[in-house]
């Protein structure tokens, strides 16, 4: 049964996030990195993750990897 806690959720997907910010094969990973995990290690930031953003984020990355 998934866990539906908000908190477990928002969790997981800022891990899944910091994940993909180390992995990201462009010029400006390590600038995107670092904004990552400073968004991360301030509580109230972290805690305004929408779920909703994830893929927007996705598309517009995908564009700009067609652009390379």
């Amino acid at each position: 049964m998934p866990d539906h806690d908000p908190a477990r959720l928002t969790e997981s997907e800022w891990q899944s996030m910091r994940q993909e910010a180390g992995e990201l094969e462009y010029t400006w990973q390590e600038t995107y990195q670092a904004l990552i995990e400073a968004a991360h290690a301030e509580p109230a930031l972290r805690a305004l993750y929408q779920r909703s953003s994830r893929p927007a984020r996705h598309r517009s990355r995908s564009a700009r990897s067609l652009a390379h």
